[in-house]
């Protein structure tokens, strides 16, 4: 497929280098690089663009987006770019901090998982001198179930997005050999899918710990709204297995 950072490529040179960072890309510009390398088509198209960007120690948020200028919008943390929309979420260390970033007045978000996923990030150039983050697969398919927590009431689209992540994962992870071994298959009455979404959440442990709990503990309180969400909901309850699955990987079980 194309590149799908040409479109951006010069408004994310813009905003690291007016943030001093290296940035990391997520969003639907994430997830179609990240389909792309899994080998399945892209999403939907969108023209906003999502990033995180790096704090360093005993800097604020703000001191490092205002390079960026006035937020557009009472959120706090969208910018206009280049006559852009860019959001610009902070990596935060320390999970209680994360747990309740707030970038306004009354305006609270659960950032956990970012800092993970930018320290375990892939490394892209975009254009000659600026390099941009892109998650790991997993790592992107966990910021989505905690995105999803955030803001579930206003859209279903991060659980499309994480629908689409899972397929692509899955598919790849159905030429594993691992995935084939006899005591895999049988702890999961022998669906290869549901072997599957737990090596995704057992493979997550390792590089985010924190975000591995959260979502962990997302999917027992409301595991069956995400489904209802992704369109997996069905009477045959075969969703309902695979995501105890990934709920049990996750869990490092």
């Amino acid at each position: 497929m194309d590149d799908p950072f040409a479109d951006i490529a010069s408004v994310l040179h813009t905003v690291s280098h007016r943030v001093g960072s290296e940035i990391m890309v997520i969003g639907a510009h994430a997830r179609d690089a990240v389909l792309a390398q899994l080998g399945a088509q892209p999403g939907r198209q969108t023209e906003d663009v999502d990033v995180v960007v790096g704090i360093p120690a005993g800097t604020s948020y703000r001191a490092v987006v205002q390079a960026l200028g006035t937020p557009v919008n009472e959120k706090g943390y969208t910018f206009t770019v280049e006559g852009m929309p860019v959001d610009v979420l902070p990596s935060i260390d320390v999970p209680e901090e994360a747990a309740r970033f707030s970038p306004a007045r009354d305006i609270v978000l659960d950032v956990r998982g970012q800092a993970e996923a930018y320290a375990s990030a892939m490394q892209v150039e975009v254009a000659h001198d600026c390099v941009v983050r892109v998650p790991t697969a997993e790592a992107l398919a966990l910021l989505k179930v905690i995105a999803w927590n955030v803001r579930r009431g206003q859209t279903s689209k991060d659980a499309k997005d994480l629908r689409a992540l899972l397929d692509a994962i899955v598919e790849r992870r159905l030429e594993s050999d691992a995935l084939w071994e006899s005591d895999t298959l049988a702890r999961f009455d022998h669906d290869p899918d549901a072997a599957a979404w737990w090596i995704v959440g057992s493979g997550a442990i390792a590089g985010l710990p924190v975000a591995a709990r959260v979502c962990a503990q997302i999917i027992a309180e409301s595991g069956e709204a995400l489904l209802h969400d992704m369109g997996l909901s069905g009477p045959l309850r075969v969703w309902d297995l695979r995501l105890a699955a990934l709920r049990l990987g996750l869990e490092g079980r």
